[in-house]
């Protein structure tokens, strides 16, 4: 059932953005993509009531998204997700590059690390490649197997 079509009702089990920060803003950081345009009342209505102790980023491939975002508040964190090369990813208002995994490079690095941006690597699986990344200084480094993540990086000084 796509999420986007659906009525609050249809889905009883998802969490609402509520419950998401509620339940996790006190544990850990948070990215909170936005796939489509016209939440940026709720997402910044929601971080109002219950802002994240440990961190945030607003994250979205939507470039409009985040300059909307920016537009109504200089204080919120946002990052650009991108899965391909995006040209002028240093003009967007933005605190983040997220990049998908095979397009970082250490060129890249140094560029987004030069711009004072963060840089994110997605999704990393593998304990090499989060090596690799922890070499580099990827600030952050976004996976689907948090246990390895923690195991291959505990023993580094985290930044």
């Amino acid at each position: 059932m796509p999420v986007a079509t659906s009525k609050r009702a249809q889905l009883p089990h998802l969490p609402t953005l509520e419950e998401v920060l509620s339940r996790y803003g006190k544990r850990g950081f948070l990215d909170m993509e936005l796939k489509v345009p016209g939440l940026t009342e709720i997402m910044l209505d929601g971080l109002r009531r219950h802002p994240p102790e440990h961190g945030f980023v607003i994250s979205s491939f939507l470039p409009e998204v985040l300059i909307d975002i920016r537009a109504r508040s200089q204080a919120i964190p946002l990052g650009i997700i991108f899965d391909e090369q995006v040209p002028g990813w240093q003009e967007l208002p933005i605190d983040c590059v997220m990049a998908e995994k095979s397009l970082i490079t250490d060129t890249l690095v140094d560029q987004v690390h030069e711009a004072g941006k963060r840089l994110f690597a997605w999704t990393v699986n593998d304990k090499a490649a989060m090596l690799r990344f922890a070499q580099w200084e990827v600030d952050a480094v976004i996976s689907d197997r948090t246990e390895l993540l923690v195991r291959t990086l505990s023993s580094r000084n985290p930044r």
